[in-house]
């Protein structure tokens, strides 16, 4: 089958590099080559259009339908090989636990900052273990770092417990909405300046947080449980008032006298968990229930 003229490829191997389709002659004399296949490439370069590669028609080529990708994927590599540094996302873990009425409890640990790196080294492609990873960088300061480049195709759990267990740093970067219009200097704004198209797979300092994010909450939780605990003891254990409610029209005024002023009471609303106090004076005992100030819920005052 002859090769699918339609593929738009930015970037094109010209001598061994990989170049912008901007930065060569139009047609034939771009002098370029498809970086998957290697066939002959086109340079379209017409006023009205985008500028783009696509294979040479009269090229007796079978269809090469990674052209895209992999001249996006190559690029990002060369990218990284010649600037040397990037700017690595933050790393942040969350952790939730529920009380014992219920209430949602979250703590939060920044593991690393989003943060430039710069590398004293860069290796493509170079078997490690049983992975490949697309680029290892290497910097001064710690263990190298595993960069993945991915246009089409994730790094998988497999790929990333094999990281993972070997203890080391990686990232991936996003690239999977990049078009045929991307320049350059915009690929590389991606590959080295942006940090939302960016994730870890892997951080072994992340092992220690988890531990101390847990011990956090747990801390939390149990101060939030002996807080409840104290609350519903109190509201429980309070003594009501037995008596019958006078039926000469000043019940209120007689249950709610100087002696009852300054009593408080406890109630737990059963919707939202909220557990709320009212004094004697807005809520009497010989009410039955009382609105949650939270949600609105008639709350029952019989113990």
């Amino acid at each position: 089958m002859d090769i699918d003229s339609n593929i738009k490829i930015p970037f094109g191997l010209k001598d061994g590099v990989l170049v912008h389709v901007s930065d060569v002659m139009s047609g034939l004399k771009c002098g370029c080559i498809c970086p998957a296949c290697l066939g002959k490439l086109q340079a379209n370069k017409g006023t009205k259009r985008i500028h783009y590669f696509s294979h040479d028609p009269l090229s007796n080529t079978e269809e090469c339908k990674s052209a895209f990708e992999t001249s996006i994927h190559l690029m990002a590599k060369q990218i990284l090989e010649k600037n040397k540094n990037a700017i690595f996302p933050l790393l942040e873990l969350s952790m939730s636990m529920e009380d014992d009425v219920g209430i949602e409890h979250t703590e939060k640990i920044n593991v690393t900052p989003k943060t430039r790196r710069d590398f004293i080294n860069v290796v493509l492609e170079k078997r490690l273990e049983d992975i490949r990873p697309d680029i290892i960088a290497y910097t001064s300061s710690q263990a190298p770092i595993l960069i993945e480049v991915a246009v089409t195709h994730f790094s998988n759990a497999e790929k990333k417990k094999i990281i993972r267990d070997l203890g080391l740093y990686a990232i991936e970067i996003d690239l999977s909405d990049i078009s045929y219009q991307v320049s350059e200097d915009g690929l590389t704004k991606l590959v080295i300046e942006e940090f939302k198209n960016k994730k870890w797979l892997s951080n072994p300092d992340a092992v220690n947080a988890k531990i101390e994010l847990r011990d956090r909450l747990k801390k939390k939780i149990d101060d939030a449980n002996q807080k409840i605990k104290s609350i519903l003891q109190v509201c429980y254990e309070k003594p009501h008032i037995k008596s019958k409610a006078p039926s000469d029209g000043v019940a209120r005024k007689k249950l709610t006298g100087a002696t009852k002023q300054n009593e408080r009471r406890l109630l737990l609303c059963e919707v939202c968990r909220n557990i709320f106090e009212y004094s004697v004076v807005l809520s009497p005992y010989t009410l039955k229930t009382v609105e949650c100030p939270k949600c609105g819920f008639s709350v029952s005052t019989v113990p």
